[in-house]
């Protein structure tokens, strides 16, 4: 198992032009889209008191479905960093790191949790940079991380 630098460069390569189709799609329904808020009467108002709500007419073509773009480009970007960890276990241990299939970039919401798992073939050096990289360093806000976001939107995506 040799790691090829290709694979993690058509990873990025593919999810940057998902991301831009995704952008073109949104942009032109962008264009075709109009809305405008209006008030209307609550119909569950209370009797006693005049009560309006606020709605949005939204006219022009549905929003297409960019589900599947969204997937695989959050994807492709999450597997590039596990490449990226799959190359340092290469350069740290040669062509046959230990434990090829546990070898990954790890993103933890929470330091109790955290092992580093995935780094065990990795130099210390590597280890601890990946460490400061961690979500939980972002405290509460740890699953608001765009590490932690990729992450989970990749596993549900995958689930």
């Amino acid at each position: 198992m040799t790691y090829d630098p290709m694979g993690s460069t058509a990873k990025f390569t593919r999810a940057c032009e998902h991301l831009k189709a995704i952008q073109t799609i949104v942009e032109t329904w962008s264009k075709e889209t109009t809305y405008k808020t209006v008030s209307e009467p609550d119909p569950e108002r209370s009797r006693l008191v005049h009560c309006e709500q606020y709605v949005a007419r939204i006219t022009g073509p549905e929003l297409p479905d960019v589900s599947a773009l969204l997937g695989d480009c959050l994807h492709n970007f999450r597997c590039v960093l596990d490449h990226m960890i799959w190359f340092a276990s290469v350069v740290n241990e040669g062509d046959q790191p230990p434990g090829p299939k546990r070898i990954s970039f790890p993103a933890w919401d929470r330091i109790e949790t955290y092992k580093a798992k995935g780094l065990h073939a990795v130099a210390p050096e590597i280890k601890a940079y990946v460490e400061t990289l961690q979500p939980y360093h972002a405290g509460n806000d740890a699953r608001a991380h765009p590490l932690w976001v990729v992450t989970e939107l990749d596993n549900v995506d995958k689930h």
